[in-house]
Order: C-alpha cells, then structure tokens, then sequence
C-alpha cells in the first residue's frame, strides 16, 4: 500500500506540468483517481487502515491539482489557453463535481 501512496504523490508532481495534466483524464485513470478519493469519505463510521486514508488524501489533493488552473496577470499564448482547455475538461468530465461533494 506505501507504494501506492508514493506513485499517487508522484502522480502529483507530474500534474504540475500544466502540458502533462490532459494525461490524468482518461477514463480509466481519472476513475482509479476518483474511487480512491471517495474511499476517505465513504462511510465514515467505518474504521479504515491509515495507508489508505493516506492514498484518499494523495487522491484528492490530486483532483485538486487538476481543477485548478494557475492564472497570471499577464497573456503567454499557447499556455493560457492550454491552462483554460484543461480547466474546462475538469468541468467536463465531473473532476470539479467530486471535489466540490468532497469538501461538503
């Protein structure tokens, strides 16, 4: 399970590149994402190991990474709208949705 928690943290700093985050939505990726973020929240009366709290975390600091899109003050073409592309695929595909249900 540590191995798992560390490729997710892994996952994280590739997200950073702004051209590498359309990766994390294909289907399939983005649901391992989605279903180990719901694991933190799903039934909270039930005692879970820590290692997958820790992955549940990992997961969801990760879709909040996808969500996000930095914004500058200033226009660079190319990277703006590639930022804005991405930002609208997270609406899209339902990422903004599970966050926001998340922190409720």
């Amino acid at each position: 399970m540590a191995a798992r928690v560390l490729i997710a943290e892994s996952f994280i700093i590739i997200a950073k590149n702004m051209g590498l985050r359309k990766l994390f939505f294909k289907r399939d990726l983005l649901n391992a994402i989605t279903s180990s973020a719901l694991l933190v929240v799903e039934e909270k009366d039930k005692a879970r190991p820590r290692q997958i709290l820790e992955l549940g975390i990992v997961a969801i600091k990760l879709l909040v990474l996808l969500c996000t899109a930095r914004t500058n003050r200033f226009y660079i073409p190319g990277e703006t709208n590639l930022a804005e592309r991405i930002r609208k695929r997270a609406f899209d595909s339902g990422t903004f949705t599970v966050v926001t249900s998340l922190f409720r």
